[in-house]
């Protein structure tokens, strides 16, 4: 059975919580600290980008902003291939018909080589 209830008449919105009060301060916790049911409001927010390769860059197309850093997620964007972390910004090119360092240039090292 849930403690909760809407504060309407300015009473305490969960008595088993002794920080959650009207008034309260609002902490990044995912829950209503000061009663206004609203969550986490007045937090500041960063964004961040869905890193579902893990290789720390995120996709910038699956951006959000919390206060804080969901599961899965990174302040990095720019993942060229985000199911790949053998391609994200920074990484060595390769000679392999792929974009592996994501600058929008495929095997831009071959032009300064001699290839046999």
């Amino acid at each position: 059975m849930s403690t909760y209830r809407a504060p309407t008449d300015g009473a305490d919105c969960n008595d088993a919580a002794p920080l959650v009060r009207p008034g309260a301060a609002e902490v990044c916790n995912g829950e209503d600290d000061d009663c206004d049911l609203a969550i986490d409001d007045g937090i500041a927010t960063t964004t961040y980008y869905r890193d579902a390769d893990g290789d720390t860059y995120g996709d910038a197309a699956m951006a959000m902003t919390d206060c804080r850093a969901p599961a899965g997620h990174t302040l990095m964007s720019g993942d060229c291939d985000d199911g790949n972390a053998s391609r994200r910004p920074g990484l060595a090119e390769l000679c392999d018909m792929l974009d592996n360092d994501c600058d929008a240039m495929i095997d831009e090292m071959a032009a300064s080589g001699t290839w046999y």
